[in-house]
């Protein structure tokens, strides 16, 4: 087992914070009927950062609407230009709420792993440059909203990514 020291006599420079997580605090703003929450401690814990990956698998964090393109774009038959064509209420409360918490989110732009056997979301898109498009503008709402009511000028980090069916 290797061993980590440290000379608390010298000084090194500055430590990065690594206190990150992944999903947001347990909390609804909109609702009253929620009995577990997490929000004053996840506060209090003062975590810069917050990752959306796979959160949709957790109803407490944005639930199974949020996130996921296929969540945010439901219907992939519809007009990728039509804001009317997104539903981003789920995703934006679940940031909304981390916000509260004086939490800023790495926003993931793709769909959460899918272990069934039979797949929803993973499956390649049937048009990729439709798919592109789709996620054209949906980081625009997620870095200026405009698409919605919320406007979210501190979403600075963001990847793209998803799980292809590779079976």
């Amino acid at each position: 087992m290797n061993t980590v020291r440290f000379d608390l006599t010298k000084e090194c420079g500055n430590f990065k914070n690594l206190n990150a997580t992944n999903g947001g605090p347990w909390h609804k703003r909109h609702v009253y009927d929620q009995y577990r929450s997490n929000f004053a401690e996840y506060k209090a814990a003062r975590i810069p950062y917050s990752r959306n990956h796979d959160s949709a698998v957790h109803g407490i964090y944005g639930g199974p609407y949020s996130h996921d393109i296929t969540c945010i774009f439901p219907d992939f038959n519809a007009n990728p230009t039509a804001p009317a064509s997104y539903d981003f209420a789920c995703t934006d409360e679940a940031i909304m709420v981390s916000l509260d918490a004086g939490t800023e989110t790495f926003f993931r732009l793709g769909q959460t792993i899918e272990h069934q056997i039979k797949k929803h979301g993973t499956i390649p898109p049937a048009d990729f440059n439709k798919w592109a498009v789709i996620c054209e503008h949906i980081i625009p709402h997620q870095i200026h909203g405009n698409l919605s009511i919320y406007i979210f000028t501190e979403i600075k980090k963001a990847k793209v990514f998803h799980l292809m069916n590779t079976y």
